[in-house]
């Protein structure tokens, strides 16, 4: 489950893609939390339209520093993957 500000953020940054079919999309991003929290590699996965997979990989490169996955107490780079959801209200 994603916390409420990193929800808030992507509700609040993200942009609807103009196309005609305004269907409801889900758009996969992977993308890795470095060591010191930044994000990189940002890549759209799924079978969402390009134009939304564009869309949820702009959000995610703009959004602030993530806490970094510790192992064995050191920090490491982890992969995640994280839905967005494109719906009209």
């Amino acid at each position: 489950n994603m916390d409420r500000p990193r929800r808030h953020f992507i509700q609040g940054h993200v942009h609807f893609p103009d196309i005609e079919d305004g269907a409801a999309q889900k758009a996969f991003v992977e993308f890795v939390v470095d060591t010191d929290g930044s994000i990189t590699r940002v890549k759209s996965k799924g079978r969402a339209p390009k134009e939304f997979g564009i869309a949820a990989e702009t959000v995610v490169k703009g959004m602030p520093k993530w806490k970094p996955a510790v192992r064995k107490g050191e920090r490491v780079a982890c992969i995640l993957v994280l839905p967005i959801d494109f719906r009209t209200k």
